[in-house]
């Protein structure tokens, strides 16, 4: 993950003390980093003590990855995910 591995001596860690705030920019900041990465209009918010990903994606691939991240950082019982696949979006 990009956030984990940026730098040697730097790690985010994400314990019970995080807020869903912070796992929301970290989510953010993975999806924007990622390589090849077909997200459109990639929204996360909170709402509760979850995490609401929502937008539009154009292959399975995209999709797993991003529910993979979310899953990783927020913890898979605290992820909504509201995404959308759109095949052959791209020109």
């Amino acid at each position: 993950m990009f956030l984990s591995s940026a730098y040697d001596s730097n790690s985010f860690s994400f314990g019970f003390g995080s807020s869903c705030v912070a796992r929301c920019a970290a989510i953010e900041a993975e999806l924007r980093y990622l390589p090849n990465y077909s997200g459109r209009d990639i929204s996360v918010q909170a709402e509760g003590q979850c995490v609401l990903v929502t937008g539009v994606v154009e292959t399975e691939r995209d999709f797993y990855r991003t529910l993979n991240i979310a899953n990783d950082i927020a913890g898979a019982d605290k992820v909504i995910l509201r995404l959308s696949l759109e095949r052959g979006l791209r020109a």
